[in-house]
């Protein structure tokens, strides 16, 4: 229940302009909150899109604090009344609800300057509901999501008997399905040739979770052979290729390596219906797989918004059941830095806080509507035990765990973590010891503005004890992998987004610069990588980092200069870099950056923003939650990507651009050599808009099971394909294939195992005086009722088209067998 004595901040959008401007009505209510004579009030939240300095019109006052942090208060000379109003104009369209505020707290200042506790309020949002005002300006053609544009999108898709489909997800290299069927029952054992008691230990496990079915190790009767061996039609040199064959004479798993086995262990993982108790008949079949690409990857941002353990350990289950192995594990962002560090105490005990600070010395201020309080998703940090808990899963899992410790931007938590290392250590008279680690020049007067709105986030480069700073978490992060038993091979250092203006202002950058003869401050930041990559080089690891680090110059991204011009740095052509290509978004002028580093013999990871940053929302409606500044990710969209051309044009595409054919033919295309270099992809979840278990399930499923599908299998067949027909049809037929083992299989299949993905929501149309109902994934269970009311699991079901008199009004979802709905819909007769 909404408490009415507390603030209430009401924000409504009440339109938007043709230049992608919103028009919002804001409107406050201070409730009872006492303000004492000669106090001074201020409202605060988090909002990340730029709001027009000169767009609030009424008796309040916007501040833009640092990040995405604002400030409410009177405007001069208002009355001190206790309910306000403002008009504002943003410089955004604010498309979706996660746009806009969820949270605000007021703060209460006496006249002695003193605040008093801050008070959390409550946030009402509402945003235009007609279709036609969804649009982010005149060159956004992307339509919206409604019943009407939902049932022509489906079209193209066909139920398919089960028979029909492919028997595993991701689609197998090579499967033949016999009419026969093997009955697995508790009576038998697991056999596993020495050094894979690993691969068995997770199939046991597996089989017991899934079936109740607790089969012990053994020979007689041995039902499961888990072997080594020589995969002969496999040509390509990869551990991970594997045979499963089920047949009368029992299960016989066999892999190239120990990888190889555990994926054909997963793939019988999959065969096995979750729920099932006592024996389990399967399928008579015979497997040959192999992975397209060696990378194959899922990032999870922890900064932003935290995780902890226990939700990134059923994470690594979905990656092992769909054959992903490599978690991006981004650790520390702007907003937090997410792992005990020994010795350095302050990096979680300041860094990995977040709540109202008027000076930040005890915990960092709120971001992505974390709210006053130090709580959860906002607060949180990994110990040691927890992180070797992690990498113990992963790796017994043969997934590979990449930690990202961002430098020189995105750096906030760990700058101010240092400076507050910095000052207790300098008033206790240890000024060496205080500068052992500092992050920052004290004489810095560099003016700088991030794109996510920070003015303070990006550590001095000119520095030393920047480097001692990072040789010091590498060799902690290093220890905790030699004790969990894991495979370190890279740190990926981040390297995005560093804005124009840093440095120019620094002393001890300009010093470094004449000590080195280094000519601009581009060359220092390239100074700055080759540190790095020569700390890691001396421990054995490689770099990793975002496309920034192999650029040179302006080259380096649409926040670090002008022009789209990409020079690459040769010094990241050696296989121990990698590097991760995510601006290749449509018509910001590095399309084919990913070609040109893979050309120039870099190692690349493909994880363009406008096909796989799974943090974008699915679909243009204001309920749908996420971000949309590189169009919206449909789980088509991301299944249609195609790694080596992605400048064909998938039936799905999220920015619905219009490219012309002088156009894609001027892009560079990857050379011979370059695929060799193209090393693999991942899909990307940030965490701006997750805030819990749930949300993050709606995010990443069933999407990641498309990335997954595409980074196994490689590009779509369809690719090959000249005539623009044909290509069609050979779309819609693989896109049918993939979307009813989601409807029919993999949703239910999640949904048992606890998962909670999204479930798309339904087409609708009144067709001849009848309701017609479709659904992206054929499957589901769709319902409807007449009338207001919205849609129960009790509903009908609809089975068929249903009489539709005119003025007839209906409300349609589709639900899982857990009972979980999609987004109800309208259709009017």
């Amino acid at each position: 229940m909404t408490d009415t004595t507390a603030p209430l901040l009401i924000w409504q959008v009440l339109e938007r302009r043709p230049d992608g401007r919103a028009v919002s009505q804001l409107q406050l209510d201070l409730g009872d909150t006492p303000i004492p004579a000669g106090a001074t009030w201020a409202l605060y939240f988090n909002v990340w899109h730029v709001l027009a300095a000169d767009g609030l019109k009424g008796d309040l006052a916007l501040d833009r604090l640092n990040g995405d942090l604002r400030r409410l208060r009177p405007a001069a000379g208002a009355a001190g009344q206790r309910r306000w109003h403002a008009r504002l104009v943003s410089e955004s369209a604010l498309p979706q609800v996660t746009h806009l505020p969820a949270t605000c707290f007021l703060v209460v200042t006496g006249a002695d300057g003193r605040e008093q506790p801050p008070r959390t309020g409550t946030v009402r949002r509402t945003l235009p509901r007609d279709p036609a005002a969804w649009s982010r300006g005149t060159e956004d053609l992307v339509p919206p999501e409604t019943p009407a544009t939902l049932f022509a999108a489906h079209r193209g898709v066909a139920a398919l008997p089960e028979t029909a489909l492919a028997p595993l997800t991701p689609k197998p290299w090579r499967s033949t399905v016999g009419t026969g069927r093997f009955r697995l029952d508790p009576t038998a054992a697991i056999a596993a040739a020495p050094g894979l008691e690993r691969e068995a230990a997770v199939l046991a496990a597996g089989l017991e979770k899934l079936a109740g079915l607790a089969l012990p190790s053994g020979t007689d009767p041995a039902a499961i052979r888990l072997e080594l061996g020589p995969i002969a039609e496999v040509a390509e040199a990869t551990d991970e290729a594997h045979i499963l064959v089920i047949d009368a004479a029992g299960i016989r798993i066999a892999g190239r390596g120990p990888a190889g086995v555990m994926r054909g262990v997963q793939s019988l993982l999959q065969l096995v219906p979750p729920g099932s108790r006592g024996p389990v008949e399967l399928p008579h079949l015979a497997v040959t797989d192999r992975p397209r690409f060696p990378y194959r990857g899922l990032h999870l941002d922890v900064g932003r918004n935290f995780h902890d353990a226990a939700t990134v350990i059923r994470l690594l289950d979905v990656m092992a059941l769909y054959k992903l192995n490599t978690l991006h594990f981004h650790l520390t962002e702007d907003e937090g830095w997410r792992l005990e560090i020994p010795g350095l105490p302050e990096l979680t005990e300041i860094g990995a806080r977040r709540g109202h600070s008027p000076d930040e010395a005890d915990r960092l201020q709120p971001s992505f509507n974390s709210g006053a309080e130090t709580e959860p998703p906002g607060t949180g940090h990994y110990s040691r035990a927890d992180f070797l808990a992690i990498l113990r899963h992963a790796t017994d899992r043969h997934i590979a765990v990449i930690p990202e410790i961002e430098l020189p931007g995105h750096a906030r938590a760990a700058i101010r973590a240092m400076a507050v290392r910095h000052d207790r250590l300098a008033a206790a008279g240890q000024p060496e010891a205080a500068g052992e680690f500092l992050l920052t020049d004290p004489d810095d007067r560099s003016d700088y503005r991030s794109i996510q709105g920070w003015v303070d986030n990006v550590v001095c480069v000119g520095m030393t004890s920047v480097d001692r700073f990072f040789a010091h978490v590498v060799d902690s992060i290093a220890a905790m992998y030699a004790e969990a038993g894991a495979a370190l091979t890279h740190i990926h250092v981040g390297a995005d987004e560093v804005p124009s203006g840093v440095w120019a202002g620094s002393p001890a950058c300009r010093r470094h610069m004449d000590q080195h003869g280094l000519a601009d401050l581009h060359a220092l930041e390239t100074d700055f990588f080759r540190r790095l990559r020569a700390i890691l080089a001396e421990r054995g690891l490689g770099l990793a980092g975002w496309q920034e680090a192999a650029l040179r110059g302006h080259g380096r991204g649409p926040d670090h200069g002008q022009g789209p011009d990409i020079v690459v740095d040769p010094g990241f052509a050696r296989d121990d870099c990698l590097i991760y290509v995510w601006d290749s978004i449509w018509g910001r002028g590095r399309e084919d950056c990913a070609f040109h580093l893979a050309n120039a013999g870099v190692p690349v990871v493909l994880c363009s923003a406008d096909r796989l940053y799974l943090d974008l929302a699915h679909a243009k409606h204001p309920d749908e939650p996420g971000q949309e500044w590189a169009g919206y990710i449909s789980t088509r969209a991301a299944f249609e990507f195609c790694p080596t051309d992605p400048f064909l044009e998938p039936a799905g595409d999220p920015l619905g651009r219009l490219a012309t054919p002088e156009q894609l033919a001027a892009k560079l295309r990857p050379t011979a050599n370059g695929l060799e270099h193209i090393r693999g992809l991942q899909g990307t979840l940030w965490s701006e808009h997750i805030t819990s278990r749930d949300r993050l399930d709606h995010f990443a499923l069933p999407r990641v099971l498309a990335v997954a599908e595409r980074a196994w299998v490689g590009d779509p067949a369809w690719a090959a394909v000249a005539d623009p027909a044909e290509r069609r049809r050979q779309m819609d037929a693989e896109w049918s294939d993939f979307a009813n083992r989601l409807g029919q299989r993999e949703l239910w299949r999640l949904s048992a195992l606890g998962y909670a993905p999204r479930v798309p929501p339904v087409g609708g149309a009144v067709v001849d005086g009848t309701l017609v109902l479709s659904t992206e994934m054929p499957g589901l269970a769709l319902r409807y009722e007449p009338g207001q009311a919205d849609p129960t699991p009790q509903s009908p079901l609809y089975e068929g088209p249903v009489p539709a008199a005119p003025g007839a009004r209906f409300r349609v979802a589709a639900f899982t067998p857990d009972g979980r709905r999609s987004r109800v819909g309208t259709v009017v007769a």
